[in-house]
């Protein structure tokens, strides 16, 4: 399933302060769609790191997600 997921999307950790920030503006100067999720917690501890992860998921084959 994990290469699956792979093949359709390219998947990165953007810290969740920035998500709606500079990233979501670089994203939307380019139009290009994305999605987001959290991470589950056991594979990553918000508390032990200090800062809050968001999964981002670009289409792989989408013109402006290689930009």
């Amino acid at each position: 399933m994990i290469s699956a997921i792979r093949q359709q999307w390219h998947l990165f950790a953007v810290p969740a302060d920035e998500l709606f920030g500079s990233f979501f503006d670089a994203m939307n100067s380019f139009e290009c769609p994305f999605g987001n999720s959290g991470l589950p917690r056991y594979m990553h501890d918000t508390d032990k790191s200090g800062v809050d992860l968001k999964l981002v998921w670009l289409e792989r084959g989408h013109p402006r997600a290689s930009a």
